[in-house]
This record gives structure tokens, C-alpha cells and sequence, in this order.
């Protein structure tokens, strides 16, 4: 990700990041959701987490995404306008007052029940595009189980919808859902559904709340554990 503003060149703020499920055919679209809170940026490729960015929250510029496939014969660029990016000190005056948005009453959240126990460490905690399809438990981390009903009062169905769990001071925390694709949490209107996620941090850290964003329907409540 780069971060440009006018008359500025365009400057990375992080190395690349591989991301292995991008869609390659002609016919089919890569989806990109920024997510801001606090002080970083959350990317969603295909609703699947890629990674978090830092930005200050001070003054309107524009962020650039730039992509290269691995033989190098297909490259793209997203850029976002008008979004809030890091400025030089020198070069900052008032920074602007960031309002976090309302939660919408379309989704609630609950919780059922919590837990914390001593887990291996899931390989996406270091690459996210590994998954959870392995623990190595000579690296312990601490396991945060998260029992929790999910309520869409809304009138359209939950269909796109990104799940994001934060540590104190809202860094987010990486987790798993078993026999869960990332492809959201689907629940009809007027529905709820029981979910338990398994939440991992390392062992002198621990989870503070969750939140749900659905494209249709807004944000949920902030749950708070």
C-alpha cells in the first residue's frame, strides 16, 4: 500500500504482501474493502484479511494499491481518493476530528460464552494467507474462545459481512472459524445464528471486543468481552 498526497511522489508504507487467492479469470472481480480504526488501515482482498497498515488520522490524501501477478505479465493499480493518510509533522495544522461511525441496530451481538486456553500458534498469525490449517505448539499462544449469537434485525439478509476482533488499544487479533471460507456470515432477515470463533493473541496479550460489518447493513455493535 502507498500513501500520496499532492504534489508528493507515491512512498510504501509496508514491503508487498503475497496474496495467493486472488481470481485470475477475465470475467471475475477481485473485491477490496479498506476498513479504518484508530490509527491503521485493514485490507480485505475477497473478504479474506491481508493485512493492517498504520496511517495518522490528520489530514485527506490518497492511497494506492499496486499488484503484479508472479510471471509478471498482468499488473493493476486501485487508488482510494479522499481518504485520511499519514502527513509530515511539518506539514500537519489541525488535525481533523474522526468520528467513529454508529452502529447501525441492524446487526447485535451477544455473548454466549468466553474462554481463554493455551494454544499452538495458528500459521496465519504470521502469514494470514496460511489460514488455520496448522498449530505449532512448540510457539504457544493464548486462544480466546468466543461463543457468541448474532442477530440481523435489519431487513436484508447478512450476506457480506467481515468479522474483526480487537485487542486493547484496537489492534485486530487474528481468528479462526472451523469450516469457514471467509466468505461471511450469512443470516436471513428477522434470524440469528449461534457462532463460535477461536481467536488467537500471544500469551501476555488478550481480546477486548468484536464487531461485524456488513456491506447492506451497516456496522454492529461493538461487544466488548
Amino acid at each position: 500500500m502507498f500513501v500520496q498526497r499532492a504534489g508528493q511522489e507515491v512512498a510504501p508504507v509496508k514491503p508487498p504482501v503475497t496474496i495467493a487467492s486472488l481470481r485470475k479469470n477475465a470475467n471475475e472481480k477481485n473485491e477490496l474493502a479498506l476498513y479504518a480504526r484508530n490509527n491503521q488501515v485493514l485490507v480485505f482482498v475477497n473478504k479474506k484479511y491481508v493485512d493492517t497498515f498504520p496511517v495518522d488520522l490528520l489530514q485527506v490524501g490518497e492511497i494506492a494499491l499496486s499488484g503484479d501477478s508472479f510471471n509478471d505479465e498482468d499488473k493493476g493499480e486501485i487508488k482510494v481518493s479522499n481518504f485520511i493518510v499519514r502527513v509530515p509533522p511539518k506539514a500537519a495544522t489541525a488535525p481533523a476530528t474522526q468520528k467513529p461511525a454508529a452502529p447501525s441496530g441492524n446487526i447485535v451481538i451477544t455473548v454466549q460464552n468466553i474462554g481463554y486456553v493455551q494454544w499452538g500458534r495458528p500459521a496465519g498469525m504470521d502469514n494470514p494467507q496460511a489460514g488455520c490449517s496448522g498449530f505449532d505448539d512448540s510457539r504457544p499462544v493464548r486462544q480466546f474462545q468466543a461463543s457468541v449469537q448474532i442477530q440481523n434485525k435489519g431487513a436484508k439478509a447478512i450476506t457480506e459481512a467481515t468479522v474483526l476482533f480487537f485487542k486493547p488499544g484496537g489492534a485486530p487479533a487474528y481468528w479462526c472459524f472451523y469450516n469457514y471460507d471467509g466468505a461471511g456470515v450469512e443470516i436471513p432477515p428477522g434470524e440469528a445464528r449461534n457462532l463460535t470463533f477461536a481467536v488467537f493473541v500471544e500469551l501476555n496479550e488478550s481480546v477486548e471486543s468484536m464487531m461485524i460489518i456488513d456491506k447492506n447493513l451497516g456496522e454492529s455493535n461493538r461487544l466488548k468481552f
